[in-house]
């Protein structure tokens, strides 16, 4: 229902320095279900809850409704029935997106289902403003094509009087669809109807940063003023207001923040494409001589500098790094007489960056590798590191100084 695309600020904010690879594949919470037109999809933990909230709603409100003397089984079947039709409506509108986006050659990541719906994950910037307006306006013209299809399949089953109130499940996905098309022409970005605006003032100013600022800023106050909306709705009535309000709050503060980080990125993306990364890097890097012992390095640095490995060097020559994967399977009574040398592994290519490399390339690591810091090397010898933290902070004072 969202098309936001994933930005390394909330990539950020997700994860903490120290946090291992291994800590992070037990804290995803997205499942692979498979792939359509070539592109992974994703169910997130919050959408499953919410799907059978949905379907425990649709079973004792909708279906009670409609079938009061079906056998609750059945109106339970059915309830799960339209919950999958609506997951395939929403699942069809981001591929939409993605489709166009691909046609446009951007980038496509995948598409993430989660509790507010749907989210194409885009890791590149439309080409131009045609670019962008034909992406956004992909979504809402599926969602009311399949609008369509459900009011002409709910007229058709409305003409066999045996078939009951069954026509009135597709007239109600009809319906749900129009809003879906509706709700995201709205322009607040980085809804469709928000990215349609953009691409408005991005063809007008020629500048994506200027339209994108100006597209976020109306994302947030529309976002604040569904808040304020869901504030009103529960202080006026408590009784029948408070859960309708509660999500109206819920929508705004997501879309909020949503809009915020979308302009984060997009200043990202802007910026490290034409910055090196010897000059975002942080020059401070701590690195393991190969002559210590492993005992030295344990008690010198994994102990007083967590970190999930160190660069290991010889003099100034980057030789490899040693992890704590690596220290916890040696012996412990011969930590003290085998040096570093002895357990340095090679540095994996996901792990490192050349100081003179595009900022851009760097920020992808960080972003698709799992990895939180990067060692900058520079003919062979360690330079700098540059971590996530780097990162985030180079984005905040960029965009508060608009330079």
């Amino acid at each position: 229902m969202i098309r936001l695309l994933l930005s390394a600020a909330e990539r950020l904010a997700t994860s903490t320095p120290n946090t291992t690879r291994e800590d992070q594949t037990r804290m995803r919470r997205n499942w692979t279900i498979g792939r359509l037109l070539g592109i992974p999809i994703d169910i997130d933990l919050s959408w499953i809850a919410m799907a059978v909230l949905l379907t425990a709603a649709l079973a004792t409100g909708f279906m009670e409704r409609l079938f009061p003397l079906l056998d609750t089984r059945w109106k339970w079947s059915m309830a799960a029935v339209l919950c999958v039709l609506l997951f395939i409506s929403i699942l069809l509108h981001e591929v939409a997106h993605c489709w166009v986006a691909q046609k446009e050659q951007m980038q496509v990541d995948g598409i993430s289902l989660f509790v507010f719906g749907g989210v194409a994950k885009l890791s590149s910037e439309p080409r131009s403003p045609v670019s962008e307006m034909k992406m956004a306006v992909a979504g809402p013209l599926m969602s009311l094509g399949v609008a369509g299809v459900a009011a002409a399949l709910s007229w058709s089953l409305g003409l066999f009087t045996f078939l009951g109130e069954a026509d009135e499940i597709f007239r109600y996905l009809a319906r749900l669809n129009f809003f879906l098309a509706a709700f995201n022409l709205l322009p607040g970005f980085p809804l469709d109807g928000g990215r349609i605006f953009r691409a408005l003032l991005w063809w007008s100013t020629n500048d994506l940063l200027t339209a994108t600022r100006i597209a976020s800023s109306a994302g947030q106050a529309f976002g604040l003023g569904l808040v304020a909306l869901g504030c009103y709705l529960a202080v006026r009535s408590p009784a029948t207001g408070l859960v309708q309000g509660f999500w109206f709050v819920l929508i705004g503060w997501f879309l909020g923040g949503a809009a915020r980080l979308s302009m984060e990125q997009t200043v990202a993306y802007k910026l490290f494409a034409r910055v090196p990364v010897c000059d975002i890097m942080n020059r401070a890097v701590e690195v393991i001589p190969s002559t210590v012992s492993v005992q030295e390095a344990v008690d010198g640095y994994f102990l007083r500098r967590p970190r999930p490995f160190f660069p290991v060097v010889d003099g100034s020559e980057l030789k490899g790094m040693i992890t704590l994967h690596r220290v916890r399977k040696l012996p412990r009574e011969k930590w003290c007489e085998m040096c570093v040398s002895e357990a340095v592994e090679s540095l994996p290519n996901r792990e490192w960056v050349a100081a003179d490399e595009n900022g851009l390339v760097a920020l992808k690591q960080l972003m698709g590798n799992g990895t939180t810091r990067l060692v900058v090397v520079r003919d062979g010898e360690v330079v700098g590191s540059l971590e996530r933290a780097d990162i985030r902070n180079y984005v905040h004072v960029r965009n508060i100084l608009k330079v």
